[in-house]
């Protein structure tokens, strides 16, 4: 027995002791809060690059390619919003001007616009998902902003562009730590390829004759092969040990998904 999941970091936080203690051996393959796989729960392991891996990149990203020097970072509380965004302040530095926080379900973006651009900021990272995030952009671009707009996994959607409007989101960068699938994989969707590897390692423990929580935890913590989402082992607190950062541009009124730049 086992789960494939949990797909999102609050409810990791939220399940994964009872799952530990349970016995229940879990991959998640998106789930990218850096403090999940802090807690000690051994039965816990993901197949996608966390928070820290992901802010690292975006900050470097936004100062070294993007050429900005005054970046505002904006989050909407929640864990995985928090955790990504948090990093990408850190990494900043003095390059960031401000931040702020919105809550899940505002649609009243002005203040923080205004915040924006009284810090003079030439770009705006935002932890969320993309319906805030695009409601963000969309308020951004019609008070006059004409800076760097950036995201990350959450809001990696096309869904992004439909809620900003196609001549708001336009040059808008969205992060990732997912490749676009394979031309021959038939899933389509971020962390398709995540979620088909974890599918498979749970396949070839059984395989390989795990039966119990136990054998089939023990399978996990020494599997080291490719996958189709690329190569996977975990390390000993149950992170994937090698992931790649991505980098998905709206151009011509789309999100791009075949087409991103690698940025780590």
């Amino acid at each position: 027995f086992g789960l494939i999941g949990p797909g999102f970091s609050g409810e990791s936080l939220a399940t994964g002791k009872t799952f530990f203690e349970a016995g229940l051996p879990s991959i998640s393959p998106s789930a990218t809060n850096v403090t999940i796989t802090d807690q000690g729960w051994t039965t816990w392991h993901r197949v996608i690059g966390n928070d820290d891996a992901q802010g690292t990149a975006d900050a470097n990203y936004l100062t070294e390619k993007a050429g900005a020097t005054k970046v505002y970072v904006v989050d909407d509380g929640q864990d995985y919003s928090k955790g990504l965004a948090g990093k990408v302040s850190e990494v900043l530095g003095d390059a960031q001007v401000g931040s702020d926080q919105i809550s899940v379900g505002q649609t009243d973006m002005s203040a923080v616009v205004t915040s924006v651009k009284a810090a003079d900021a030439d770009a705006v990272f935002y932890g969320g998902y993309y319906t805030e995030a695009g409601l963000l952009a969309m308020a951004l671009r019609q008070g006059g902003w004409k800076g760097t707009f950036m995201s990350g996994d959450g809001s990696e959607d096309p869904a992004f562009v439909d809620v900003a409007g196609p001549a708001a989101a336009e040059g808008a960068v969205l992060s990732a730590p997912a490749a676009p699938a394979p031309a021959d994989f038939g899933a389509t969707g971020l962390y398709a390829t995540q979620a088909y590897d974890a599918t498979n390692i749970f396949l070839a423990a059984l395989d390989d004759g795990a039966e119990t929580g136990e054998e089939i935890n023990d399978f996990i913590g020494s599997y080291n092969e490719d996958g189709v989402s690329g190569p996977i082992s975990f390390d000993d607190k149950g992170d994937i040990e090698s992931s790649s950062i991505y980098a998905y541009f709206v151009k011509d009124g789309k999100l791009d998904l075949e087409n991103p730049e690698q940025i780590q």
